[in-house]
């Protein structure tokens, strides 16, 4: 270890020279406080011993340059003094002093001090180490982080472009939707389709927690729920010497995803599904609810007195291996609306942990029931974040809603 002595008396500096350099250390001599100043600006010193008292610069002011210097590791710091008194050890602690050594002094003491000043200045050095470790780990993490940031607003982007833009041609029946995902990317998707010139599909469905993971399986499902130009799919399939298409029952939808889900083992997440298919010429709906919230059903009444949920649905897809769906039949008329959404509406927590619910549901749609269909979804969810207050959105927040003009 490289060490620097300052001390006038050139006797007591050769014999802490001669003492330190038989324990191994490289040991440079100032002969008073302002020359081991200079020799401190000029290299490294992990451990200096000065005397107390010496012309031009005294110990004290030494320390208190050594303190204020600024250099990456520690300066251990030994005081050599004739002092005894209580007060000037005090003065020399408050300095920064590290240890002392009473003259005159004993070199087995001094050794032994010096020892206690190596391990203290080894920890250090150890203690140096491992935060430079650290902060390597750290910016890489940082960097990594903001990959993944990065990574995660470009799905939550795309997941963005799959969601519909517009509503389709639906005759006198209207769409609206919103779907606010926590806290980047959603578990929940819809969407809202023609199946053929007499009717129109649409669904919400919601992915077993939320993530990347919950948003690539909503993706996939996305695309086994939609149809495809010219071929058969999930919802409907072709016909042989004609240009329609079978319009699959939405139980059989249910069923069909159901096997696939439970016959698919690298599937692990379940997921809860309303699909509903809408009759453009003559307003009936069927639908089928796979363990998903009941919708609200909101019939064509100025004071919304008879707005209410509808009948529901056990299971889940991909929770039971041959699980009965019943498709639901409603006949809708103008003027009636038909809402889905997801339970991260009606589960939303406020500070005090009460639930949003479905009365307070109901409530908000019978007191939008005069509004434009978008304004009374956009309300919905800004009632729901109101019931929030600084509470963590924990799941995501679903909107799809039917109006018959």
């Amino acid at each position: 270890m490289r060490l620097l002595v300052a001390d006038d008396d050139p006797v007591s500096r050769r014999l802490i020279e001669s003492a330190l350099t038989q324990c191994g250390h490289d040991v440079v001599a100032a002969g008073n406080g302002a020359e081991a100043w200079r020799r401190f600006q000029e290299s490294e010193f992990p451990l200096v011993i000065s005397d107390w008292m010496m012309p031009e610069m005294d110990g004290m002011e030494l320390l208190r340059r050594v303190r204020s210097y600024p250099r990456s590791g520690y300066v251990y710091f030994i005081m050599l003094t004739a002092k005894t008194q209580k007060q000037d050890v005090i003065r020399g602690i408050e300095a920064g002093a590290d240890d002392f050594i009473t003259k005159p002094f004993d070199q087995d003491e001094l050794r032994a001090r010096l020892r206690t000043g190596e391990r203290i200045i080894r920890l250090e050095q150890d203690l140096a180490r491992r935060n430079e470790d650290l902060e390597a780990i750290n910016v890489a993490l940082a960097r990594a982080n903001e990959r993944m940031r990065v990574d995660l607003e470009a799905a939550a982007l795309l997941q963005r472009h799959l969601l519909p833009t517009d509503s389709p041609d639906a005759g006198r029946a209207m769409f609206a939707w919103r779907l606010k995902p926590c806290p980047t990317l959603a578990g929940d998707f819809l969407n809202v389709y023609r199946l053929n010139e007499h009717n129109v599909g649409f669904y919400l469905l919601d992915v077993c927690g939320h993530g990347v993971a919950a948003t690539l399986q909503s993706a996939t499902l996305s695309r086994l729920l939609s149809p495809v130009p010219d071929q058969s799919s999930l919802v409907r399939k072709m016909l042989k010497f004609s240009p329609d298409y079978f319009i699959v029952p939405p139980n059989q939808v249910a069923e069909q995803l159901n096997r696939w889900f439970i016959k698919d083992t690298g599937q692990s997440r379940h997921f809860t599904l309303l699909y509903g298919i809408l009759d453009m010429d003559t307003h009936d709906l069927r639908y089928v609810c796979a363990g998903h919230p009941a919708p609200a059903y909101l019939p064509c009444d100025p004071a919304g007195a008879g707005a209410c949920l509808l009948d529901d649905g056990a299971w889940p897809i991909g929770v039971a291996d041959e699980p009965t769906y019943e498709e639901h039949a409603l006949q809708l008329n103008t003027g009636d609306r038909l809402f889905l959404y997801s339970d991260g509406v009606v589960d939303a927590m406020d500070t005090r942990s009460e639930r949003f619910g479905s009365d307070r549901l109901i409530t908000t749609l019978r007191e939008t029931s005069q509004r434009p269909l978008r304004d009374s979804v956009t309300t919905l969810l800004g009632c729901v974040d109101a019931w929030r207050g600084d509470a963590e959105l924990m799941d995501d927040l679903s909107v799809l809603a039917l109006e018959i003009r």
